[in-house]
């Protein structure tokens, strides 16, 4: 259709289409065709100013033509290598029946590759959408790694935190009670055991 809008439509009204006919008509038939009907639907679309008309049998791979001119149908002789006046396409019949050409001479797919290019197009959507979801998860586990790595940093600097505190406490400890004894630290020595024994005991209180 031309100089109407797109979109999908259960069938053409023309009294809806500001009495545009359909310019080109294709027609298939199937086993549930006519020949009085087929020619009901002749003459209709004569009546109502259809440019282009044609007829496909894919059983048999035969294919009519008709275009308009002077108010009625003119039948096309020869199909072979036809271009669509109003369309550009051009018909060609080979072996495996009909062919269509664009008019930049590409050929139309078969329902058979369309479906094909459908569900290759499926897949390549679920893959990115997998490869997406993957990406995602990765992402994850090392935000979850990063994580981890900052809370072993953590620990491992509180408890250095925290064994400084218990060297400087210790030091503290010392410091208090040598200097009361007038005991001297030995040097380098920063455990307990690296100090020397007491002589005489801590004098004070009562013995008996």
């Amino acid at each position: 259709m031309f100089d109407r809008p797109k979109g999908y439509r259960g069938s053409y009204k023309q009294w809806e289409e500001d009495n545009i006919p359909p310019q080109v008509v294709f027609e298939i038939i199937s086993p549930g065709n006519r020949l009085g009907k087929m020619i009901q639907k002749f003459h209709f679309y004569e009546r109502h100013g259809v440019e282009e008309y044609y007829v496909y049998n894919p059983i048999t791979a035969d294919i009519s033509g008709w275009i308009g001119g002077s108010g009625s149908l003119e039948e096309i002789p020869d199909l072979q290598n036809w271009v669509s006046p109003r369309l550009g396409i051009r018909f060609e019949m080979t072996e495996a029946g009909l062919q269509l050409y664009r008019p930049d001479s590409k050929p139309f797919s078969s329902f058979l590759e369309l479906e094909q290019e459908r569900q290759a197009a499926e897949v390549k959507a679920l893959i990115a959408q997998q490869q997406t979801q993957i990406a995602q998860l990765e992402a994850q586990v090392a935000q979850q790694q990063a994580q981890i790595a900052r809370q072993e940093t953590q620990v491992a600097v509180d408890l250095l935190k925290q064994e400084r505190e218990r060297s400087q406490a210790l030091g503290d400890f010392v410091k208090r009670i040598y200097p009361t004894l007038a005991l001297p630290l030995p040097r380098g020595g920063n455990r307990i055991s690296d100090l020397p024994p007491l002589q005489g005991g801590i004098k004070g209180g009562k013995s008996n």
